[in-house]
C-alpha cells in the first residue's frame, strides 16, 4: 500500500509540473505573438504619418474628362497605382469609386503621362515626385469634389 501512494504522488508531481510546462509555454506565445503585432502595427502608423499628398493643378470646373496632378509631398514611396481609391462626388449621383483602369472609359482613372520626374524607382511614386491622374465621370454626370486615397489610407481632396 505505501508502494501505491509514492506512485500516485509521483504521477501526481509529473501532472503538476506538465501543466505548469504548458500554461508557461502557452504565456510565452502569446507575448511574443503580441510584440510581433505591435512592431507591425508601429510600422505601418509610421508608413501613414511617413505619407502626404498635394494637388498641385486640376481641370477647371466642366472641363471633362478631370486631370489631377498630384505631389508625393511625403516621404514614403507609394506603389502600386491601381491600389489607390478616387471618389468623386457629382452633381447626379452623389460620391461613387471610381476604379484604376489603364485604358479608360466611364467611371475609370487612369495616369496617361508619365512620372515626373520618375529616375529613383521606376514606375513607383517617390517622395517629392508628380503623379498626373486623369477621371473618366460617368456621362451626364459634372464631378464637383475627387478624393484621392494612398493605399494606406492617406487621402487628399479638393473641390473642382
Amino acid at each position: 500500500m505505501a508502494g501505491a501512494s509514492l506512485v500516485g504522488s509521483a504521477v501526481g508531481i509529473i501532472l503538476l509540473i506538465v501543466t505548469a510546462y504548458v500554461l508557461v509555454s502557452g504565456a510565452i506565445t502569446v507575448s511574443q505573438v503580441t510584440v510581433g503585432a505591435q512592431k507591425e502595427m508601429t510600422v505601418v502608423q509610421e508608413r501613414i504619418l511617413g505619407t502626404s499628398l498635394s494637388i498641385m493643378y486640376f481641370t477647371p470646373s466642366g472641363t471633362l474628362p478631370v486631370t489631377l496632378v498630384l505631389n508625393n509631398t511625403g516621404r514614403e514611396v507609394i506603389s502600386p497605382f491601381n491600389r489607390m481609391d478616387v471618389y468623386v462626388f457629382d452633381s447626379t449621383s452623389g460620391l461613387n469609386r471610381y476604379q484604376y483602369d489603364l485604358a479608360g472609359g466611364e467611371g475609370t482613372w487612369r495616369n496617361e503621362t508619365p512620372i515626373v520626374p520618375d529616375i529613383i524607382n521606376p514606375r513607383m511614386w517617390d517622395p517629392g515626385e508628380q503623379l498626373n491622374i486623369t477621371i473618366e465621370p460617368v456621362t451626364g454626370t459634372t464631378p464637383l469634389w475627387v478624393r484621392v486615397t494612398t493605399p494606406n489610407g492617406v487621402s487628399v481632396s479638393g473641390y473642382l
